[in-house]
């Protein structure tokens, strides 16, 4: 039966992590236990004025900062960034190491960072503007 952490438990892995060598798997199975289900947490993935609304979730290490919004069933993930004023929504995934910012609207598609740094335009997928 899995319960929710206390705040009390999280403190104690973090402890215990923290006393751990670098790169280690018991190390690194402990940090990805703690942030795998935490979403939209401002100060971690929530950053300035960004706004994340509707169904929409931003996890792992992945940011959105300054004035970009991120809405609808958006999903923003791994180590990507979506930053200025940028809007990501509908059923945009954005992941990896993507960067997604300036003033770009990303409207649909999967973005992994491959396409490079998305600072302009209006898009539904990598390479298909709207």
């Amino acid at each position: 039966m899995s319960r929710n952490l206390t705040a009390s438990d999280r403190s104690s892995l973090i402890r215990l992590a923290s006393n751990l060598p670098k790169g280690s798997p018991k190390r690194k199975a402990i940090l990805a236990g703690l942030t795998r289900w935490e979403v939209n947490v401002p100060g971690m993935h929530i950053l300035d004025n960004a706004k994340v609304s509707d169904d929409a979730t931003v996890s792992d290490d992945a940011k959105v900062s300054g004035n970009a919004h991120v809405s609808g069933n958006a999903k923003v993930s791994g180590n990507a960034q979506v930053f200025g004023t940028a809007h990501v929504s509908d059923n945009a995934q954005v992941f990896g190491k993507a960067r997604i910012g300036g003033t770009a609207v990303i409207l649909g598609g999967e973005w992994d960072g491959s396409e490079g740094a998305i600072l302009s335009g209006k898009w539904k997928a990598p390479g298909v503007p709207a």
